[in-house]
């Protein structure tokens, strides 16, 4: 008498789809608060309002998944994780003091102007120094607000409103205190005047701006 011996096929491992939906998880939580904070509207207050909606979504959508689809815990975790790290962040950036002290040009200053504030308080001044054929942007006695993501934008002309729009980003802001100087492109016109715009790229808001004139 033969003895059959069953052998059961090695079964295929199913793809945790939880983990799968990770990473499109986190892609939506970073768009959102790009577009809650810097799309929607330049409103410094009503961006922030908006962005802690969508916080608010996000953990409500979290916690739904959490206790009804137990395959995406590990996707809601990561979407919650994704909005407090870049929540703390933006919180901590937008509390906390940057000082720098830079020995500033010295020349003659063919453009001047100060700063005046806009979405927040801003002061200094701004002058563009031309030396040996060189062309650089001071900010002297500057102050604003600390934020996140805050650049240095130059406009040809003279604009209200803290618009950057056919402006040319410098580079980022090196301290919310203190002063700094800039190089300026060679190409960049400045005919007929400028406009120094302090602007958050995170929520698309000018802190404050300067325009700059040969008769400041």
């Amino acid at each position: 008498m033969h003895r059959v011996v069953l052998t059961a096929r090695p079964s295929k491992r199913r793809r945790p789809v939880g983990w799968l939906a990770v990473l499109p998880a986190v892609l939506a939580v970073l768009a959102g608060i790009w577009v809650a904070g810097g799309v929607v509207t330049d409103d410094a207050r009503a961006s922030m309002a908006l962005t802690a909606l969508w916080f608010a979504a996000v953990v409500v959508l979290a916690t739904l998944a959490w206790r009804r689809a137990p395959s995406l815990r590990p996707a809601a975790a990561a979407a919650v994780l994704a909005f407090v790290a870049v929540g703390g962040y933006l919180a901590y950036t937008s509390t906390v003091d940057t000082t720098v002290s830079e020995t500033l040009v010295d020349g003659p200053a063919v453009l001047e102007g100060s700063f005046g504030g806009l979405a927040h308080p801003t002061e200094g001044t701004a002058a563009v120094v031309e030396r040996a054929g060189e062309r650089t942007l001071t900010l002297a006695g500057f102050r604003t607000d600390p934020g996140p993501d805050l650049y240095v934008y130059v406009v040809p002309g003279r604009v209200a409103g803290g618009s950057v729009d056919g402006g040319v980003r410098l580079a980022r802001l090196k301290g919310n205190v203190g002063d700094q100087q800039y190089a300026l492109p060679a190409s960049l016109d400045l005919a007929d005047g400028a406009t120094v715009v302090i602007w958050c790229r995170a929520f698309s808001v000018a802190f404050g701006a300067a325009q700059l004139t040969t008769d400041a």
